[in-house]
């Protein structure tokens, strides 16, 4: 989910995006079970409208796990190969947003 995040928010400012045509233009590259959720969000909402970030809090918690981002970057620990601990831990590094320095002693602690 934070890589479809990542994808609009670099669209919407290099497109220059009007916060009214966010939603609209996002839920395009929407598909399976995130279109789906779309589609039923959208008729939940009935004839109001939702604002770009109510949205984008309502599909990551839908779809982005409902646990803390750092408390699952400290839970993790290498278990087979060390590159795939280094993929695993880039991903949650990139979603927890700590300091390279915090980064480096958590790493170092999953070791």
């Amino acid at each position: 989910m934070h890589k479809w995040l990542f994808k609009c928010t670099q669209y919407f400012e290099i497109e220059e995006v009007a916060a009214s045509e966010k939603l609209q233009i996002a839920s395009y590259y929407l598909d399976g079970v995130a279109l789906y959720w779309h589609q039923n969000f959208l008729k939940n909402l009935g004839n109001q409208k939702s604002s770009w970030e109510d949205y984008v809090e309502a599909i990551c918690y839908r779809f982005g796990g409902q646990q803390d981002p750092l408390e699952e970057l400290m839970e993790l620990k290498q278990r087979g190969e060390l590159e795939e601990y280094i993929q695993d831990f880039d991903i949650l590094w990139n979603k927890a947003e700590v300091s390279e320095k915090q980064a480096l002693v958590i790493f170092l602690g999953g070791l």
